[in-house]
This record gives structure tokens, sequence and C-alpha cells, in this order.
């Protein structure tokens, strides 16, 4: 199965890379195409669901923005699935 998954206000690309990394590291994954500038994934999965896919983008993927006070935070990057045709 394919899943193509946008990540808006993912902007971090040490973070992106990360979860690419590790999404091709798991068992059930067989191919992850990427595209930082776009903010997208085309993942290739065999026995993952679509909802656990997203999960564990949700809970591994943030974005960083500017707080008030000038620091650094990161913020949650909310996952969303559709036909996203993924620059690579």
């Amino acid at each position: 199965m394919k899943t193509e998954i946008q990540l808006r206000g993912a902007n971090c690309p040490v973070c992106f890379e990360s979860v690419r990394e590790m999404l091709l590291e798991d068992s059930r994954v067989t191919a992850v195409h990427s595209s930082f500038s776009s903010h997208c994934m085309e993942v290739e999965h065999g026995v993952m669901s679509a909802e656990e896919l997203i999960g564990l983008l949700h809970r591994n993927l943030h974005g960083v923005e500017i707080a008030g006070n000038g620091e650094q935070v990161m913020v949650d990057v909310e996952p969303s699935i559709g036909e996203w045709h993924c620059h690579r």
C-alpha cells in the first residue's frame, strides 16, 4: 500500500530526515519518498495501517516556531492523507 502524507508545519530538516530514517528502519515499511520543500512523504508499507502511520508521524515529527519571548520551541505537526503528488 502507498500512502501520501502532507506534513504542514514540518519545518525542521533534521527532524524530517530523522523521521524518514526511522520509517525506513521499520520492517513494515518498504520505501519512503519525501520532499522537505513540499512538506510531504510517500510511504510504501505492508501490514502497517494508514492510521498507524499517521499516529507514528504525529508522535515523532515536530515543527519549530519562535515563541513570543524569542525562544525556539517545538510544535506539533498534523499529518494528513491525500493525493499530494509529492515532488522529490
